[in-house]
Formats: structure tokens, sequence, C-alpha cells
């Protein structure tokens, strides 16, 4: 049989005077006035344990009400102003009473808390929860003197607003440095719930330019981890003795030019996130080596005897196919199921819807204008803005930034044309008809994108290593 269950905050700024609880308080006068046929009040406090106005207030209603279950739950809230980590917490606190009926008064709290009710009570997530409104003061005048009058309400009227309200929040924490379209809610959206579990480890797969680094750097600031350091790390571009003393330090002495002790990168982030780049790069001896660190949350310096524990998100991302690589023999299952306790996929820029494709390009215009200091707004004719839209980018989003740096810099009228196109694209616009010429001059335009990592080209065009060595040589790139 369903319950009935009372759910209310705890209000700081009025169930107190002088830090004594105040009998005509909003939660006192609620549980006083109002729990009847209720089996259960949920205080909510946004304090940690040991808040002592909330206890006190626990303590009153306990001691004044001894026959009835009153319960008090700490949120341990790291903002007050951030709705999402609050939504989520409050979620958390109502999860034992899923099937029962959850009357929640939505007067008491902040405006995020206020609004993460709201997102609760609007989504179908399988509670049956119900919003009170408490009259003010002036409301509640005569015989509702000192009595909790609560009424229920509608929410889909003010819908609207809320949303808008809570769409202002995010573009205010973005600070116009990411655009989360359509095409990418999904990833993001998987990426804010996974925010929340800070010792959860995390595999972003995508391809090269798919704003894999973005995503990570997401992840660390909509989680506990934000106020500590960031840290990332391209796994390709380091070798294994230099990406060794880099991730775990060294001790003077350990090698030529270890003049003195150096903390590694892991330590560098105690209490935050590192994110390791190309992860599917690394030499097996690394791959010992770090599936060690996250089995122990220990790391050893490089020339060193004892261990240094360490607590540190770990966010892998990798272009490559880690299972596949795991099926040949060249990288460890152990350590891709560590890896990938969570795993997250980013979409490649030629599967963004149109609308998503024109205004992504709208939004990274803006910044680049703004970092160039233009003067006028830069257009595009319509063969550019053709072009723009079916060009396929194969090096994604990082490709487009390029494309629109280059005409920031080169276009002098403001109306922006093929003919500013980087160099690499010249022949695009009379395009060979020769399939050969096409498959050739494509291959050495990814081979170029991709840093001239041979194994990363044939990945991304979806040719064997041996071919695109065949074309790279016949074009004189190898």
């Amino acid at each position: 049989m369903a319950r009935k269950i009372l759910v209310s905050y705890v209000a700081f700024y009025h169930d107190f005077t002088d830090g004594v609880v105040k009998k005509d308080g909003p939660t006192y006068t609620l549980h006083h006035t109002y729990f009847s046929d209720h089996d259960v009040h949920l205080l909510l406090s946004t304090g940690k344990p040991g808040e002592i106005r909330a206890d006190h207030l626990y303590a009153a209603l306990q001691r004044d009400f001894p026959q009835r279950n009153i319960l008090l739950k700490h949120l341990e809230l790291n903002s007050f102003l951030d709705f999402k980590e609050i939504k989520y917490k409050a979620e958390q606190a109502i999860r034992p009473y899923k099937g029962d009926r959850i009357e929640i008064l939505f007067s008491t709290g902040s405006t995020p808390m206020r609004m993460s009710w709201v997102l609760l009570h609007l989504e179908e997530n399988g509670y049956d929860t119900h919003l009170l409104q408490s009259l003010d003061a002036q409301m509640a005048r005569g015989k509702m003197a000192g009595k909790a009058h609560v009424i229920p309400i509608e929410i889909a009227a003010s819908e609207y607003a809320y949303r808008l309200e809570v769409r202002a929040q995010e573009l205010a924490e973005n600070k116009s440095k990411e655009l989360i379209t359509e095409t990418l809610l999904p990833a993001y959206s998987r990426a804010e719930k996974i925010a929340f579990h800070p010792e959860v480890a995390i595999l972003v797969q995508g391809e090269s330019g798919t704003g894999k680094e973005l995503l990570a750097r997401h992840i660390h600031d909509h989680s506990a981890r934000k106020n500590k350091d960031f840290i990332p790390v391209n796994c390709a571009a380091l070798g294994q003795e230099l990406l060794e003393s880099r991730l775990f330090g060294y001790v003077k002495g350990a090698f030529t030019g270890a003049d003195k002790d150096q903390k590694g990168y892991f330590e560098a982030a105690e209490g935050g996130t590192i994110f390791l780049d190309e992860i599917g790069d690394i030499t097996p001896y690394m791959q010992q080596a770090l599936l060690r660190v996250l089995q122990e949350r220990r790391i050893q310096r490089v020339g060193a005897n004892k261990e240094i524990p360490v607590n540190v998100r770990v966010v892998a991302a990798t272009n490559r196919n880690l299972m596949e690589m795991c099926e040949k023999g060249l990288f460890r299952w152990d350590l891709y199921y560590r890896l990938v306790e969570t795993e997250i996929r980013l979409p490649r820029l030629r599967d963004y819807t149109a609308a998503d494709r024109w205004q992504l390009i709208q939004h990274l215009l803006r910044q680049k204008q703004a970092q160039y200091g233009l003067k006028w707004p830069l257009k595009f004719d319509k063969a550019l803005t053709r072009w723009l839209k079916t060009h396929l980018f194969p090096g994604n989003i990082r490709e487009l930034e390029h494309v629109l740096t280059n005409l920031c810099i080169f276009v002098e009228d403001g109306t922006a044309t093929l003919d500013h196109l980087p160099l690499s694209y010249s022949q695009e616009a009379t395009p060979s008809l020769d399939i050969e010429q096409v498959i050739q001059r494509h291959i050495v335009y990814v081979y170029r994108l991709l840093d001239q990592n041979i194994t990363h080209t044939a990945d991304a065009v979806g040719k064997s290593v041996n071919t695109v060595k065949r074309y790279l040589r016949d074009a004189g790139e190898i």
C-alpha cells in the first residue's frame, strides 16, 4: 500500500531566531498543522551532517511529536546555486519513496532548489510527486494565522518560464565556450549524470576533433571535483619514458637531468581530474603501470621506493576501437574494463543535423570574430555557405575551426567566398572527376590533418594501412 510522504527543506533564515527554533517558523508550523495522515516527514537540509540548526530543529520536532515519523536528510551541497547538483541529490533523497505519494513543499528554499523540484516533477521518472505552495502571511491572516495553509499547484503554466531560467543558467555556466546542440545532447546528458559520481572512470570515444577534451572539462566542471585542477595529457605526443615521468613524477637523481624531486600529473591533479587523451597509443609497459594506479589508487615516482596515495578521477579518450585492439592483443583487457566503467561516444560532425551544424558554425564564428577583433560581422556568399553545409569535415570540429580561423584572418571586406578557403581546399572548388585522384587527395588531406599518423588516417578513411601508404607514396608524402 502506498504511503504518504511530506517533503520540505529546512528554512535556515526563517525557522530560527538567534539559533533558537521558532515554533511559528515555516517548518515547525507545517509539521504541526499539516502533517496528519502522512506516514513520513522527510526534512532536507542543504548543510553537512552536524549542522547545528538543522539538528536542533529535528530534535525539537522529535521531542514535541514523538509518535510521528520524522527523518532528517543532509544533502551536503557544494553549491547552493547549482540546480543540477541540487536536483540530483534531491532525487537521491526521495528515491526510497518511489511508488509512494510524495507531497513536496515547493515554497521553501532558493530559486535553484524550487527549480529542481519543478524539473523532477515534470520528468517522466516514475515518482508520484505533488507540489504544494504555502500562502504568505498576508493571505493567511485571520483564522489561518499561525497555521500552515498549503494549496496544490499546477506547474504546466509556468513550465516554459522555468525551462528558460534553466537554459539561462546553462548558458551562463558555459561562458560561450561550448554549444550543446541537439545532436550532442545525449552525450552531454550522459556526462552530467556521470559527473555526480566522482570515483567512476570514464572512456570518451570519438574521432579526432569531435570535442573529447571539451566534454571531459564539462564533466569536471559539473562534478564535486570542479574546484580542483583539471589536467589534460596527450599520451600520443609523449614517449614511454617521458610519459611515465610526467604522469607519476620522479625523484632527484632518477635519470640524467633529474636535479630535484618533481611531482607528476597525478599528484598535481589531487582531488581533481586527469584527462588521458589518445589512451590507445600508450605502450604495454605504460598500460601495466596505469592499470596498477587505477587498481590501487597509488603512484610511485620514477626512482622512488615509496608509494603515494592519490585521489584523482580519470577520464580517458581515444579515436581507436579499444575492444578490437584488445582482441588483437594490442591493449590489455583488464585496463580496458578499468577505463570503461562508463562510456560516452561523441558524434562526428558529418552526423550532425543540418540545423545543428549551422548553429555550431555560427557559434564558433562569433568566438573567432571576438578572438581576432573583427569590427564587422563576417558573412558567407552562397557558394561558400553551400560548401560549409555539405563538406564532410573528416577532421570534425577541429577542422571546422581551422577553416573559420582562416576566413576571419584573410577576409578583408566582410564577405567570405570559396577563394578565401585555406590553400589545401583550393582544388575542391573545381574537383577532379578521376576517382583515384579524389581518393588520393582526400587521404593526403586527412593524413596531414591527423598529424601525419598513418594508423589514425587509415581508421578515419576506412581503409587498410597498406592502402593508405600506397596512396601517400604516390602523392610523395612518404
